[in-house]
């Protein structure tokens, strides 16, 4: 596979598997769309354009968890199904940005 090839397939990836996961297991306290429900007080808003979080930093916190109120998917998840969520919610930040761009 090409470099190219490769930078194109993971937004690819995180649409498709990434998408499905989260509305899975993070959608319940994290919104559909990324906007965090009442039930996560203090979760932020992965849609907010001013919130960059690095790729390795959100694959952490999916795997390890977050405080007392995000219980670790380690156990639950294996790591390329970590990575797609985390691509995911990297992309609903990333439209967002580019949303704000464009207005």
């Amino acid at each position: 596979m090409t470099v190219a090839a490769m930078l194109c397939a993971a937004p690819l990836r995180a649409q498709g598997a990434g998408k499905e996961i989260f509305l899975a297991k993070c959608a319940k306290c994290h919104g559909e769309n990324g906007v965090p429900r009442r039930i996560a007080k203090g979760a932020p808003n992965f849609t907010d354009p001013q919130w960059a979080i690095p790729l390795e930093q959100i694959e952490r916190s999916v795997r390890e968890g977050k405080g007392n109120d995000m219980l670790p998917f380690k156990s639950k998840l294996d790591p390329g199904q970590i990575k797609v969520v985390a691509e995911f919610v990297q992309a609903l930040n990333a439209q967002a940005r580019a949303q704000t761009r464009n207005d």
